[in-house]
């Protein structure tokens, strides 16, 4: 589940920023075109935020745990 989670964050960071985004010529639609654009990367970070606390607390708090000695 997290490979497949990673994967689909990995894609989606691909279609943020490496595929350019082409908004209308229209001034208004322009307008709401930008504020979709920051709110996909706003979702993005917020979904990557909580895929790596999944992550950690899944896979990595026993074995720094066990580093550490607690």
């Amino acid at each position: 589940m997290f490979a497949v989670s990673a994967l689909l964050l990995g894609i989606t960071a691909w279609v943020l920023w490496v595929r350019p985004q082409q908004c209308p010529g229209d001034s208004a639609l322009a307008e709401q075109c930008a504020k979709a654009a920051v709110w996909n990367r706003r979702v993005f970070w917020v979904a990557s935020v909580v895929w790596v606390i999944g992550f950690t607390s899944a896979y990595l708090l026993l074995p720094i745990r066990n580093v550490i000695g607690v």
